[in-house]
């Protein structure tokens, strides 16, 4: 059970690690009219694709390890899972080292230019406006189920979590190790929730706050998550 736990939570976390995906949440909580509305749709969207993406990987591995298919083909889905998230995290790291600091002006102009084209796509304004919270909340959704079904870090982190889920025998094990991956990896999009129900001032502080630790080593850690998972799996398949 301690071994799934370990896995999937960090598996999670690496999802957790993912800045685009909270300052998106929080840009949406900073709403004048439906921030509500937005967050729970961001919050929904992105639910239904982890879990989909879950259910993929673990039955993907069921598939391949039932008796009508050639021997050793959850082996290989194994090794697989294992190159995949490596591969990912040579090149996160591998990025983190050819990365150059931005100049002053270039990096604002670059940021003037994101906000804008995400405040263009997104339902946010700075002024009320009319209408209800039901449009907002079916863009969202669909915004945030698109965002994380298109995403390979997040595909490759869910899917093998649902490998690693299929892989424990014990019962404890599954709901300990479901519950902590599903945790971490909603937290980027349940968090901006939680500030637009209790705290929406707040969101564009914490904007601000994600986007420097991000900026500084949030790289890093997730090359590093990658990494050891990966050579974990590949060690269980070796073994």
């Amino acid at each position: 059970m301690v071994h799934t736990l370990t896995v999937c939570a960090s598996l999670g976390f690496g999802i957790f690690l993912s800045p685009e995906l909270l300052i998106i949440g929080l840009i949406l909580a900073s709403d004048r009219t439906h921030p509500r509305a937005n967050t729970l749709g961001y919050f929904l969207g992105s639910a239904l694709g982890i879990i989909l993406l879950l259910l993929l990987g673990y039955f993907l591995t069921h598939q391949t390890a039932a008796p009508s298919h050639p021997t050793g083909t959850a082996w290989w889905l194994r090794v697989v899972f294992g190159s995949l998230l490596i591969g990912l995290g040579i090149r996160t790291g591998w990025k983190q080292l050819n990365q150059k600091p931005p100049t002053q002006k270039s990096g604002h102009k670059k940021e003037g230019g994101l906000m804008a084209r995400l405040m263009k796509l997104l339902p946010v304004s700075e002024a009320p406006r009319p209408g209800g919270p039901l449009p907002s909340l079916g863009v969202c959704t669909a915004l945030s189920f698109l965002l994380t079904v298109v995403h390979l870090k997040t595909i490759g982190l869910a899917m093998s979590a649902g490998h690693q889920l299929h892989a424990t025998k014990d019962q404890a094990g599954i709901v300990a190790g479901l519950g902590g991956f599903l945790a971490l990896s909603l937290f980027p999009t349940l968090f901006p929730l939680g500030l637009a129900v209790f705290q929406p001032e707040t969101a564009i502080r914490a904007r601000q706050v994600t986007e420097a630790v991000a900026a500084k080593h949030g790289g890093w850690i997730l090359a590093l998550i990658f990494l050891l998972i990966g050579l974990d799996f590949l060690h269980g398949a070796l073994g």
